[in-house]
Formats: structure tokens, sequence, C-alpha cells
């Protein structure tokens, strides 16, 4: 039997009426300098986002480097070792899933997922319900499915489905907006630049990064902002300022509801 199919076999079964699924963990790991050997062996689920620096990650005897957008699942039962040579920052969500009598005698292997941007929506998502909404384990959670199923079979079905941006204008977007950054930029800009009216622009946007043009330069410039903290000894004013957002409460606000803490918080958990 493929991966695929065990995989998809076991969604079915955990979207069934009589399972029951329970967040237990909802961590944001910040590592900033490069680490080896960090074993762990859970009887939890974990579903792990690489936001920035590339993770190596040793599951049994099987290795997988996880680079920033992308997304392991490793069920239970495995030894799991991390390692970076850089620092690294990533959202981890560690679940529990009880199928009850369902006839389901395995568990999926470990599945690596690249280029996954668009649900880096859903960990915060589940990281503010955890930490800041009172969630804690005994609920059925629906935002942790969506999220499952967002990474291994909605997204790719949707993408499949409806193609967005091309190979070469991703990279005209994506080249665009990380030199300019840290200048004022416009939806009508980026489509200008892709020969693109505004609104298909959007359309195609979406498709492709699962959010806005906007949504885009913001993430990009907090991206920027949380790599200036934990790299330089800049204050917060000036890494506002470099990264495009002259006002710093409004930078602070942003950058809470984008990390689910302030710029200084975030600093001071790298040890910095």
């Amino acid at each position: 039997m493929s991966q695929h199919r065990d995989l998809d076999q076991w969604l079915e079964a955990v979207n069934s009426p009589d399972s029951i699924v329970t967040l237990k963990r909802c961590v944001h790991a910040i590592w900033a300098k490069a680490i080896r050997g960090r074993r762990m062996f859970m009887d939890l689920h974990l579903v792990l986002y690489a936001q920035r620096g590339t993770l190596h990650a040793r599951v049994n005897n099987r290795e997988f480097e996880v680079p920033p957008g992308g997304i392991l699942w490793i069920p239970p039962g495995f030894e799991k070792e991390f390692r970076c040579e850089k620092p690294s920052s990533s959202l981890r969500v560690h679940f529990e899933v009880n199928l009850h009598d369902t006839p389901v005698l395995w568990w999926p292997e470990p599945v690596l997922r690249l280029d996954c941007m668009e649900a880096e929506f859903y960990f915060h998502k589940l990281y503010r319900l955890f930490h800041h909404e009172g969630l804690r384990s005994g609920y059925k959670l629906r935002a942790l499915l969506t999220l499952v199923s967002q990474v291994f079979d909605a997204g790719r079905e949707r993408r499949e489905r409806h193609p967005g941006l091309s190979l070469h204008q991703q990279h005209i977007v994506e080249d665009f907006i990380q030199t300019h950054y840290s200048q004022p930029i416009t939806s009508q800009e980026i489509a200008k630049r892709l020969n693109l009216t505004q609104d298909y622009t959007a359309r195609l946007f979406r498709r492709t990064y699962g959010c806005s043009p906007r949504e885009y330069i913001r993430n990009e410039r907090l991206r920027r902002a949380a790599e200036l903290l934990l790299e330089t000894e800049v204050n917060v004013d000036e890494v506002a300022r470099a990264v495009g957002i002259g006002n710093v409460g409004l930078f602070c606000r942003m950058f809470k509801k984008h990390f689910g803490m302030t710029p200084s918080e975030y600093r001071h958990r790298s040890g910095r």
C-alpha cells in the first residue's frame, strides 16, 4: 500500500464522527544557534512547520530535511532527533487521536511536504487558541483536522484544480518583495511587474500562497524582523523601520498577532 493511500485512509478515519482529536501541546521553538542531537520519543502526533532555517530530522533510521515553508508530520511511536546548522524557528503541534472502534491497526509513516507556506495561518491560529484563548486538551479540534487536511490533502487538490502563479511569475514576485520589503510596496506595483490586472493578480496570489499580496508582504516583513531580533542587537524601533513599518506601535501589534509574543519577548526567548 502506498504512503499516500495509507494517509488518505487514516485521514478518513480521523474525520469520522466517533474519533476524538485532542491538542496536547503547541510550541513556538526558537533556536538562536546551531543545535545537535535533540532526541524525543512521544506517544503523540507531531506536525512541525519550519519558519526560518532548515531543520534536519532523524526519525528512526530515516533522514528528513525540512526547509522554510516545509512541514513534517511524525506519527506516534517514532524516535525523533532534530538538529540545525544555523539559527532557526519552527511551530510545532502535538496531538492525540483516539479512533475508538475504527478498524485501523496502523499509523501512516512520517510525511514531508514542501512549499506549504499557506498552512502557517493554521499553525498560528492553533497557537493563539491554545495559549491565549484558554483552549486546552479534551476538545475535538476541527481547526487541527483542518490543518492536517490542508497540509496533506486539500491543499494539494486545490492547487491541482486551480493553478496559480507560474514558477517564473513566483520568482518575479518573490525576488521583488525580498529586495524591496523595506520600502513601500503596493499590490498595483506587483500586478504591473506581472503585466496583469490587480484583481487577477490577487486571485492568483491567493491560489499560490493562500493569502493576498498585502498579507504576503506583511509576512515577509515580519519574518525579516524576526531574523533581525535574533541576529542583531538593534532596538525594536530600528527593526520596525528596517522592515518598512514606520509606526513601532503598529509593528509590535502586528508582530504579536503573527508570532504570539512581542518583539522583546521573542528576542528574550532566544537567549539574547
